[in-house]
């Protein structure tokens, strides 16, 4: 498999239209599926232990986990634009 294989898989996905015939297409794309769900399943994880921390949290420990929110949510504002 060669980078140029990557980069027509990820032109396909990105660009609503998939043509994928050979047998490395069809393997980069399993591979990024099985990549894309580790990394939901990561976040989900990650997601309920934060909430399940919340309601044990001193005062510090939330208003510190705010600014963290507040912080994460600045900085998206500035990239997506």
């Amino acid at each position: 498999m060669s980078l140029g294989t990557l980069y027509n898989i990820t032109s396909q996905i990105l660009g609503n239209h998939m043509n994928s015939g050979s047998l490395s297409e069809i393997l980069v794309l399993v591979g990024l599926a099985i990549i894309a769900l580790m990394v939901l399943g990561g976040i989900v994880y990650g997601l309920f232990k934060a909430f399940s921390l919340i309601p044990r949290m001193t005062t510090k420990q939330f208003l510190l986990f705010l600014l963290g929110i507040a912080l994460v949510l600045i900085a998206i504002g500035i990239l997506l634009p």
